[in-house]
């Protein structure tokens, strides 16, 4: 029915981080993946102990992520498993997978006492502040034992353009998996960048949509959507600033340096 694309939607299939972003260019393939990284576990013999939820901030903004799953989970499910009225699919062992949104800080109260194992957030930076990301995560745990993730996928810019950036992009080259301490214990995330090239699909059956991303007025703006360039829309003196290209890595300080 769907085989990811190779390099980029493929690691972050794989990824096994807690924690994973899977962001950069315009029509990398994001929404889709956030789908099929839920879809991998249905059928696995977690019954109702697989329970996801899949946020927009806007829910008018879930269309086409819904049509979606109505022609990939259809064929295989039957579309009688969706529930229109309540925006949620139950697969035939008991695993759900809900559409909702989260306009407002204070709607993610809505979720107190509930328990999910997979999360994921569309666009996540178009949520201005992370109170929502962070306390989703107080909602993933597992009293069967399932292996529970959270992931997201978005583009450079929006309200959340720099606590997103922060939080997944400076800290480090991306596709390595970093440990983040809690007082608890420890997780990992990871950051997973992605392009237009990398959906081969896109990129060969719609040759003039890469041009089309430039035609927006802000031009700093449409090359960051275009090349998944963080830097541009951060606000550098430098615009052509590219954590890839102009930072090296920390080296030691040879002996005999000249100093001045």
């Amino acid at each position: 029915m769907w085989r990811p694309n190779p390099g980029p939607q493929t690691y972050f299939l794989q990824c096994p981080a807690f924690e994973c972003l899977y962001g950069g260019a315009l029509g990398g393939g994001k929404s889709v993946a956030l789908i099929a990284d839920f879809a991998r576990e249905i059928g696995r013999g977690y019954g109702s102990g697989w329970r996801g939820i899949f946020f927009r901030q806007n829910f008018p903004d879930m269309d086409g992520i819904i049509q979606y799953c109505l022609e990939f989970f259809g064929p295989l499910y039957g579309t009688k498993c969706y529930n229109k009225s309540k925006h949620d699919w139950t697969f035939p062992d008991g695993e759900r997978l809900s559409f909702r949104s989260l306009e407002y800080d204070k709607d993610v109260l809505e979720y107190t006492g509930q328990e999910y194992q997979h999360v994921s957030f569309d666009e996540l930076t178009q949520w201005q502040s992370p109170y929502c990301y962070q306390y989703m995560k107080t909602r993933i745990r597992s009293s069967k034992g399932v292996p529970s993730r959270i992931r997201a996928g978005t583009n450079p810019g929006g309200p959340g353009h720099h606590w997103v950036k922060d939080r997944f992009v400076d800290i480090g080259p991306p596709g390595h998996m970093y440990k983040i301490d809690t007082e608890n214990g420890f997780y990992y995330r990871c950051y997973i960048p992605a392009k237009l090239e990398d959906n081969p699909a896109l990129f060969l059956n719609d040759p003039g949509y890469a041009d089309r991303i430039y035609e927006i007025n802000d031009k700093r703006y449409a090359d960051a959507l275009r090349n998944g360039n963080w830097n541009i829309v951060a606000g550098a003196a430098f615009t052509e600033f590219d954590m890839g290209i102009h930072v090296i890595p920390t080296q030691p300080i040879p002996r005999d340096a000249v100093c001045w």
